[in-house]
């Protein structure tokens, strides 16, 4: 089976509209708000995409596996956490090294010209039921996908 790692509120940057999906005429978006001015709240990129021009956001990254799962992956071990998961993030703004790899810190860090910071916490779970047992709540609606991240966010993350 498959692991899953949930990157819970990251996905609402990964997840953006462009420009063939938006209609978009000098800076007007279809509601007829004016992207350019000042006062309109948004920050209009080239690409179409919304995001903050600057300030910090403080996400949850979570890892989650299921309790059947029994494969291990490249750094990933069978029954345990992901290696070094804490490391994905950091924790404080102060702490963020521009220079490091496989951090979501330090990627906004250094994509946003260091205006955007991005800090928050990592944490590992394992889900309360099988992947069996997801997959069987209404497989066609993916129901299933919606209650395994239901579970682990308030059984897991909550607790």
């Amino acid at each position: 089976m498959l692991r899953i790692a949930l990157l819970t509120c990251l996905s609402l940057f990964l997840s953006h509209t462009t420009l063939a999906q938006t209609e978009f005429s000098c800076g007007i978006d279809d509601s007829g708000i004016n992207l350019m001015s000042s006062g309109s709240g948004y920050q209009f990129h080239g690409d179409g995409q919304y995001m903050a021009a600057h300030d910090t956001l403080k996400i949850l990254v979570v890892f989650s596996r299921f309790p059947d799962d029994n494969v291990s992956k490249n750094g990933w071990p069978e029954d345990d956490d992901p290696d070094n998961y804490q490391d994905i993030i950091e924790s404080v703004a102060n702490n963020i090294d521009k220079n490091k790899d496989q951090n979501i810190s330090s990627y906004f860090h250094q994509a946003s010209l260091d205006s955007f910071v991005v800090i928050g916490e990592a944490v590992s779970v394992v889900a309360d039921f099988t992947s069996d047992y997801y997959s069987s709540i209404s497989p066609i609606s993916g129901q299933g996908r919606y209650h395994y991240i239901k579970d682990v966010l308030t059984n897991k993350v909550d607790s």
